[in-house]
């Protein structure tokens, strides 16, 4: 009997066990829900979310309190302007929205509880996701995000290490979601529960790590490769030795390649970083400043920078309606046919013996768009490049690939005597147009009014279109 009495007790003491491991057990992780697409977050779940998200942020004017409330969290779970009902689950499928929601709120947190109340709260999770969704996008935009909930972290001390971004996007591609959005902000939500702190930047290892990946050979860098690494940057001079002839077979001066920076792996390696970033990423104090020991501190960022030419394509507007190789020759040709035709035409009106009068009053046009032209160029390009210069300049100009004032730059000697007048210099073409008598004195006026305003018209546009102009 006593027997059967301990055996009862010892089978009602494992049912309270295994009753109390299974209460105490952690919630499913959120990756590993959304990756599965099974299971489901219930009332309980998500109001211990929500009560760990509001423990983690902390307002300007102190806590923030809980504003968000199950049924919130519970509507992310119906379709845009469906007018239902919130379930009593949250189902896989919606971990994602869940967790850019969640993550949201870390980052703002009085913005998104006036969202909740508004219900615009999982319209604004959707375009977060939309916005992650490009690879190029991921890691700067993590990286804002974690900025941001740093800033909004209340003081806590973290209970496990602190995650980085390389960390949330090995766990996403582990789970079987690699660059997916939803995917890295569910990790990033199962570390928020786990009481995780974040690291927003890379280290300040990383910068040193990735200069010295630049070259092949291991720790410490040969003459040989800092040589190469300061030649890719642009920087010191070339030895020239006269023992260098005598040494062409020694491996030391060689030309070592550096390794291009995408074989690196680091997330980091195309991320364009900003003053702020960079000076975050050492601990420094806006307010602080950089100091002179700082600033050797910084030296191995701005070298990783310019190294990896991650800010090298956004530094260069996009090119729009770039023509072709073939298009150029076409349009060149173009060009050239319609100078050569304008040429032909006035060779016709000079044999032309039965229409002297048109020719002479087209030679008269012509001629005055001349003095336009000529007269326009002295005012916008000639006269301004002479005040810029001074009374000393030596240096010549061009504009859209025609070279002014290249007399300047010849010796005392080599400058010639000018042409006679009979040589047809331009200083003879405003003469002749003045000098000129026609029977028809206010027609001739008008034609060259007309022919210098045209003159200076199109001078006028090239000198404001000429730096647009491209090929």
């Amino acid at each position: 009997m006593a027997s059967l009495v301990s055996l009862e007790l010892g089978l009602l003491l494992a049912v309270l066990v295994v009753t109390a491991t299974a209460t105490a057990s952690p919630p499913a992780g959120l990756l590993s829900l959304l990756t599965s697409g099974q299971g489901a977050l219930d009332q309980e779940a998500l109001d211990g979310l929500l009560n760990t998200l509001a423990d983690r942020v902390h307002c300007a004017n102190g806590p923030c309190g809980k504003c968000l409330s199950v049924e919130d969290a519970l509507g992310l779970g119906e379709p845009e302007g469906s007018g239902l009902p919130p379930g009593p689950v949250l189902e896989a499928r919606y971990i994602a929205r869940l967790s850019a929601a969640a993550v949201l709120y870390l980052s703002n947190p009085e913005g998104t509880c006036e969202d909740a109340r508004a219900g615009l709260w999982a319209s604004h999770a959707d375009h977060l996701l939309a916005l992650l969704g490009s690879p190029k996008a991921l890691t700067p935009g993590l990286s804002w995000l974690l900025q941001r909930m740093q800033a909004r972290a209340a003081g806590q001390t973290p209970k496990t290490a602190c995650v980085d971004i390389p960390q949330l996007l090995e766990e996403a591609v582990g789970a079987g979601a690699p660059g997916s959005a939803g995917g890295v902000l569910a990790a990033l939500l199962d570390h928020v529960r786990s009481g995780s702190c974040f690291h927003a930047l890379p280290s300040p290892q990383y910068f040193v790590d990735f200069v010295f990946q630049q070259h092949s050979s291991e720790v410490p860098m040969t003459l040989a490769e800092l040589s190469a690494l300061m030649q890719r940057l642009g920087v010191g001079r070339e030895a020239h030795s006269d023992h260098s002839h005598r040494h062409r077979g020694a491996s030391s001066q060689d030309p070592v390649p550096l390794i291009s920076s995408n074989n690196s792996s680091s997330v980091w390696d195309t991320v364009c970083l900003s003053a702020r970033d960079v000076m975050a990423a050492y601990g420094l104090s806006e307010q602080a400043g950089v100091t002179p020991e700082a600033w050797a501190q910084l030296s191995p960022a701005l070298l990783q920078q310019q190294l990896s030419g991650a800010c090298t394509s956004q530094s260069r507007p996009p090119v729009q309606d770039q023509l072709s190789q073939a298009e150029r020759y076409l349009y060149g040709s173009l060009a050239t046919l319609l100078i050569c035709l304008c040429a032909v035409f006035g060779l016709l009106l000079l044999t032309c013996t039965g229409c002297r009068g048109v020719t002479h009053y087209i030679l008269q046009t012509f001629l005055s768009l001349a003095v336009g032209a000529l007269t326009g160029d002295a005012v916008l390009h000639l006269t301004p490049k002479d005040l810029e210069d001074g009374p000393c300049g030596h240096s010549s100009h061009s504009h859209g690939g025609h070279s002014h004032g290249v007399s300047l730059q010849l010796a005392p000697s080599e400058l010639r005597q000018p042409k006679p007048p009979h040589e047809g210099s331009r200083a003879d073409l405003l003469p002749a147009m003045l000098k000129v008598r026609d029977p028809r004195p206010w027609l001739l006026f008008l034609l060259h009014n007309v022919g210098l305003l045209g003159g200076w018209t199109v001078l006028l546009l090239l000198s404001l279109y000429e730096d647009d102009i491209t090929f």
